[in-house]
């Protein structure tokens, strides 16, 4: 999976090939300052139309670890609907 979205987005790109426990990068934008997450496909359940990452290096894991995210798509007739849900615990810092 190769995607690339304008620079004014949150999220500016992300890098994988869609293998199970193959890693990728995301990279976001942050007050101005691009931070770099790592992360791998945990699991992937096409009958559910479900996709599972989990962040394992990069700066956001100081703050929210584990982190974990998960992608839905439920199919509504001629749309489909795309859920994200965050897995994560707040660092004591």
């Amino acid at each position: 999976m190769h995607t690339a979205v304008s620079s004014d987005s949150s999220v500016l790109a992300t890098e994988n090939d869609g293998e199970e426990e193959e890693e990728g990068t995301r990279e976001s934008n942050q007050n101005g300052k691009v931070e770099t997450a790592k992360e791998i496909v945990e699991e992937v359940d096409d009958e559910l139309h479900k996709i599972v990452f989990k962040v394992i290096e990069g700066g956001v894991l100081e703050v929210y670890n584990p982190l974990i995210l998960t992608v839905n798509i439920e199919d509504m007739g001629h749309n489909k609907l795309v859920i994200w849900t965050m897995d994560f615990e707040k660092v004591n810092g």
